[in-house]
């Protein structure tokens, strides 16, 4: 019964069921290992998408990491909030957001002036759901 209680609790939670909330983990971190530069920088919104990308094997090591944590449950978010003087010159930012378009569109928005977007992956089947990922390149 127990068990039975603990696999209903855990499919009613979606952040633990990426593939049906359309939301490609493996993917999205496979992109990065593959097409993360030395000196690259990265946007997580929110904090806790880390946890997802860490989970399949991205590693932060080596590259200045943006965002900002939420809640108590995760104090320990490896970055810092993005400024518009937070990136060198010529500075390339991946945008990587889970199921908040309207925080990628504003991050994006932000550094039109200096960066043009190459969008990589865009949300879910459904509102509300997916992850979004973009590399600003420096103009």
């Amino acid at each position: 019964l127990a068990a039975g209680l603990v696999a209903l609790q855990l499919h009613g939670v979606p952040f633990w069921r990426p593939v049906a909330g359309g939301e490609r983990w493996p993917a999205v971190a496979a992109l990065l290992r593959r097409d993360m530069a030395p000196g690259d920088a990265i946007l997580l919104e929110p904090g806790q998408t880390v946890l997802m990308l860490t989970h399949y094997g991205w590693q932060p090591d080596g590259h200045a990491v943006f965002g900002q944590p939420e809640g108590h449950w995760y104090r320990d978010f490896p970055g810092t909030t993005l400024s518009d003087t937070a990136l060198g010159p010529g500075q390339r930012l991946w945008v990587i957001t889970r199921r908040a378009t309207p925080w990628h569109e504003a991050a994006v928005a932000r550094l039109a002036a200096t960066h043009r977007e190459v969008r990589l992956m865009r949300g879910g089947r459904r509102a509300g759901s997916g992850v979004d990922v973009s590399l600003l390149v420096p103009r």
